[in-house]
């Protein structure tokens, strides 16, 4: 086992695995090939690392090993395209098979840092949001992420910053399930938000297969929009996850990381500008961002 993986067996939020896989023999290059055996990925972390991580189970089952990933259940109808069996992290008791990984373990098994299939999530269905005005150009929003995630208050951006995005051109779609901070929503009575009903990660998928791109916090969305290979603007605030640094995680995703703490101003100027192509020292007041979106073919 890699320093780096006895590190993250640390955790506290490892203690379940740990249970789980007890009695179960981890997988390392010196226990030989995997052809013909039986073995199981758990899924780590976060909704957002499960998703990143799945590009890597093609790899592993080119290896000749039936695969099996153990990940929670809002993400298995999602990872149906991926023909590996699905397992409810949920429930602690496995099936019998010949070893485990885990899913940040993947690219050291498989030899690669990351992937270049893209995009490695196929949902055949898309959203109908009742809008087939072509010139009208469909932008999914996320403000929040997960309240359970440890640095979720520092990435919280107020959805008033997101009303530059807003113009006769556009057409903001909500890709949150549902609101966890109402405090973000002041000064938004006047904003036209649309939503669509999303009951699990396959539902969020066929909305974000009707929109023209992304523009998002929540990391989760990040990692599902960039694995469908939708155009999206990843917003970063100061304190962030390292492998962000690492670009090219996904060739759609333009990540905007913010150099001071909380300046959404800044960060939101840039995505406008850079859904449009133009350069320009000058910030966008409310007329000159209408100018440029309903110019732009984001």
């Amino acid at each position: 086992m890699n320093q780096e993986c006895e590190d993250r067996l640390k955790n506290p939020a490892m203690e379940y695995y740990k249970h789980v896989y007890k009695d179960s023999k981890m997988w390392t290059p010196d226990e030989g090939s995997l052809e013909g055996k039986k073995v199981i990925v758990y899924g780590e972390q976060g909704y957002g690392d499960i998703i990143q991580f799945a590009r890597y189970l093609p790899l592993l089952k080119e290896h000749g090993c039936e695969v099996a990933y153990h990940c929670p259940k809002p993400l298995h109808r999602l990872f149906k395209c991926l023909d590996v069996e699905l397992l409810d992290k949920d429930n602690p008791d496995v099936p019998e098979h010949d070893y485990h990984i885990l899913s940040m373990s993947l690219p050291f098994v498989s030899g690669q840092e990351r992937t270049t299939d893209f995009p490695y999530l196929k949902v055949g269905e898309v959203a109908d949001l009742e809008d087939n005005d072509s010139d009208v150009k469909k932008i999914g929003i996320c403000w929040e992420g997960n309240p359970n995630h440890s640095q979720n208050e520092s990435r919280n951006c107020p959805l008033e910053y997101f009303k530059v995005l807003e113009s006769p051109y556009t057409k903001l779609i909500m890709l949150q399930k549902q609101i966890y901070t109402p405090e973000l929503l002041q000064g938004c009575n006047d904003m036209d938000l649309y939503g669509h009903e999303i009951d699990d990660f396959y539902d969020t998928a066929k909305v974000i297969n009707a929109l023209d791109m992304v523009v998002t916090v929540d990391t989760a969305v990040l990692h599902l929009a960039g694995a469908l290979g939708k155009l999206t603007y990843g917003l970063l605030n100061l304190e962030h996850d390292p492998r962000w640094d690492i670009e090219t995680w996904y060739p759609s995703v333009v990540l905007v990381k913010l150099k001071t703490q909380n300046d959404w101003h800044a960060a939101f100027s840039t995505v406008v500008y850079m859904c449009t192509g133009l350069v320009t020292e000058r910030d966008p007041d409310k007329d000159l961002v209408d100018d440029i979106l309903g110019q732009s073919h984001v």
